[in-house]
């Protein structure tokens, strides 16, 4: 291996035989135009993986129509253990109904979910929303708790959905 001046000899290239250039024969100008070219390559990693992510948000048919779509999915309200069909309650619920999924109850985006739902339930009646329903993926009395704790009034209606079924 002959060593070679350079400008930046701590600068360490791979080229795409594999083979790694330590202090190269590189001029400033190979330099700069190889620093272009990985870029343009990382550049375009990026681009690959965010139109990935793209694709990832496009919601489905059938969850633009969540009445059709959880029809038959029952699940017991805490309140009072009734099981409740969510595409029917949906379908059949008059005026607007905020329906909210939530995971855990002891996860900070259940709880945040949770305290917003509450502190703007009277804005959000006042635009119309007549009723809210939340799933939780948790036991009954993980979801009574969870009410208790944040003070969710009774107009919000928690439902126990333990392994996750319906979303």
């Amino acid at each position: 291996f002959k060593s070679y001046p350079c400008r930046y000899p701590s600068l360490h290239f791979l080229m795409p035989n594999g083979t790694a250039l330590l202090g190269h024969k590189a001029t400033h100008a190979w330099a700069c135009n190889r620093r272009v070219q990985v870029s343009i390559y990382m550049s375009m990693l990026a681009l690959i993986a965010l139109c990935g992510q793209i694709l990832a948000l496009v919601i489905p048919l059938t969850a633009a129509k969540p009445a059709n779509s959880l029809r038959g999915m029952s699940l017991p309200r805490v309140s009072d253990g009734e099981e409740v069909d969510l595409g029917n309650a949906l379908a059949n619920s008059t005026g607007r109904t905020m329906l909210v999924f939530g995971s855990h109850p002891a996860d900070f985006n259940t709880v945040e979910y949770c305290q917003r739902v509450r502190s703007f339930w009277s804005q959000l009646s006042g635009k119309g929303v007549s009723r809210c329903m939340m799933v939780i993926n948790g036991q009954a009395s993980s979801c009574t708790k969870l009410a208790e704790l944040l003070d969710l009034p009774e107009s919000i209606e928690l439902f126990s959905d333990p392994l996750g079924e319906a979303g």
